[in-house]
């Protein structure tokens, strides 16, 4: 799971490139325990969510827009354990010898925080998201428009049957944590594809 510090400067790019006037940060461990504060903070906002934090997002929210990065399709308990072993291996190789290596040294760094320090709060939404698919989840809401980004080298999760139909799919490259490690690329495409969206 991913600590608020974080997610901070991919709230502040995303107010730079105009998504957003402001931002409402939320841990995953936070919106899943507040989910009355995540409704009143999504609520005709566009929301951008990472990884399993969709999970905070159910579909009698009203969100103006939906963006899923690298959201969660359904995988062993066991398989997500291991997949979050590659994803840690391939953050310490980049923090070696990446242009990046601060940022993939401080996801690596995060992640060992947040579960030596929360190991409840963080493992005990494991099973729901070994079952969670992303793409169902986007089918329940055709009302508003929806968007998933989907690293083409994503260590975590597979998308074999790819997005239901009326998903702007946004593809790209940095492996599952692209958002954290350089939010500014990803957000761009974001951008773009919420503007056609909106021309729509």
């Amino acid at each position: 799971m991913t600590g608020k510090h974080m997610l901070e400067p991919v709230a502040e790019t995303a107010v730079q490139l105009g998504l957003a006037d402001g931002a409402d940060i939320f841990t995953f461990t936070t919106a899943m325990d507040r989910p009355h504060a995540v409704e009143r903070a999504t609520k005709r906002q566009l929301t951008l969510t990472h990884s399993a934090g969709i999970l905070a997002v159910t579909p009698h929210m009203s969100p103006e827009a939906l963006v899923a990065c690298n959201g969660p399709e359904p995988r062993s308990m066991g398989g997500l354990v291991l997949r979050s072993l590659v994803k840690d291996a391939h953050h310490l190789g980049h923090a070696i010898t990446g242009p990046k290596r601060g940022r993939h040294m401080a996801v690596v760094a995060d992640n060992a925080l947040q579960i030596s320090t929360q190991p409840y709060a963080n493992l005990r939404h494991l099973r729901h998201i070994s079952r969670f698919s992303t793409a169902a989840r986007l089918a329940e809401t055709p009302e508003y428009p929806r968007i998933a980004a989907l690293a083409a080298d994503d260590e975590f999760f597979d998308y074999p049957h790819g997005m239901p139909a009326g998903v702007d799919v946004v593809s790209h490259r940095g492996g599952h944590d692209a958002l954290l490690v350089q939010p500014l690329p990803l957000l761009e495409h974001i951008v773009e594809a919420w503007g056609r969206l909106r021309a729509a």
